[in-house]
């Protein structure tokens, strides 16, 4: 069973460090979400109090050198288990430090004494915004784009994503090649031995393939979950501590949009990762087809602009529809919510009829808009289908006077 940590001094240190750079948070607002979170280990409170006080934090070993002038204050932690803060040091090699419960009193100690007592230094800095209630209503500072930059945190495993996508998709040109073996060499020399070497060759590759995928699916959720995570998190503190006079006047509709929130997680997900990083390899397969197939591949090539343009012109009606679908869905919840909510007084009113008519609206303009976007989609889809049938038609036909020309095998 986990033991509750005593945040108290932490919290304390932490405050002191805030003042000096003149942060002023709520510091009850700080003990509420802490007494939610006495569970949690050392490090993770740590985490809890920097973020909302507006601070960033580093655990560094202890050494002499980070107790130089220009990075004071730190936050040092004893091998007894007090915290303090260094604010000041000299180059007589004292220091002045504040210990926790000393209610701010300072005392000038020796380096010499301390050095040996010293477990751990935290430093901390302030965020690259601070708040600022003078400036922020006129000029507000540059914030980044919160949503990329908390998705974007574990970039390094989409390299290793990408990878594993350029191993599996050169291991798919495995087919392509025993194809062309076994109708050029195989088949007219009837060599048999030859023949289950390359059909060993396909399924030792179809396996390293198959694998690679499922890896990668596997480390794509684990990603899309840490970002899922980290996003749910950030919007749904915002939501709590939004203002009332910015917040929406109809609670189904505010509710409505938090709920909106699962369309963003699908971007994150293993299927849009996967989508996204076997892309840039369609051109590698167009290469291949070149250097392969001679003059199939301007068929290819024709085909391409084809199935992409129409997708491209649909765009903005279906991004159109899209608003009107997520903004007729908020009225519906916040009529569904607020009929909820207000039963009686609508028994009370007799008000039923009203109410159902509303809702029946509603939803008649919902399955409207719905049915239009699949209109679109399903268009689309047919398109896409037609096309394909036809390239395989176009190829086999420019092929066959390849063929006869002597150009192709």
């Amino acid at each position: 069973m986990m033991t509750k940590i005593n945040y108290q001094p932490w919290l304390q240190s932490v405050l002191t460090i805030a003042k000096h750079y003149r942060i002023e948070p709520s510091e009850e607002r700080i003990r509420l979400q802490l007494d939610w979170n006495q569970n949690q280990n050392l490090d993770d409170v740590l985490q809890l109090i920097t973020r909302q006080v507006g601070l960033n934090l580093r655990k560094v070993p202890f050494s002499l050198e980070v107790l130089n002038p220009w990075r004071l204050p730190v936050m040092v932690e004893f091998n007894d288990g007090q915290v303090g803060v260094i604010d000041k040091a000299d180059t007589q090699g004292n220091v002045s430090i504040q210990l926790s419960g000393d209610h701010g009193l300072s005392q000038n100690l020796s380096l010499d004494v301390l050095k040996n007592t010293i477990k751990n230094v935290y430093i901390l800095r302030p965020e690259t915004s601070i708040p600022d209630a003078r400036i922020d209503e006129y000029i507000k500072p540059y914030e980044a784009s919160w949503f990329w930059s908390i998705v974007l945190r574990d970039w390094k495993r989409y390299v290793d994503i990408m990878f594993a996508s350029l191993i599996a998709n050169i291991l798919a040109l495995a087919t392509i090649i025993f194809s062309m073996q076994v109708y050029d060499r195989v088949v007219p020399s009837q060599s048999v031995p030859t023949l289950w070497v390359l059909a060993g060759g396909v399924l030792i590759a179809a396996l390293f393939e198959f694998t690679l995928r499922i890896s990668r699916v596997y480390l794509s959720d684990i990603i899309g979950k840490r970002a899922d995570l980290r996003v749910s998190d950030r919007v749904f503190g915002h939501a709590l501590r939004i203002k009332n006079k910015d917040r929406s006047r109809s609670t189904g509709s505010f509710i409505s949009q938090i709920r909106e929130l699962e369309g963003v997680r699908e971007l994150v997900t293993s299927t849009t990762i996967s989508a996204i990083a076997d892309f840039p390899f369609f051109f590698l397969f167009l290469t291949i087809f070149a250097i392969i197939g001679g003059k199939l591949f301007w068929v290819m090539l024709l085909v391409v602009p084809l199935m992409l343009l129409p997708g491209i012109l649909a765009q903005k009606k279906l991004a159109q529809l899209a608003q009107e679908g997520m903004r007729e869905s908020s009225i519906r919840n916040a009529i569904l919510v607020e009929a909820v909510q207000g039963i009686e007084d609508i028994k009370l009113l007799r008000a039923e009829s009203r109410f159902q008519n509303q809702w029946n609206h509603m939803n008649e303009v919902s399955a409207d808009i719905g049915m239009r976007q699949r209109k679109i989609v399903g268009t689309l889809m047919a398109w896409t289908q037609m096309l394909q049938g036809l390239t395989y038609a176009i190829v086999v036909l420019v092929g066959c006077f390849a063929v006869m020309d002597g150009e192709m095998t």
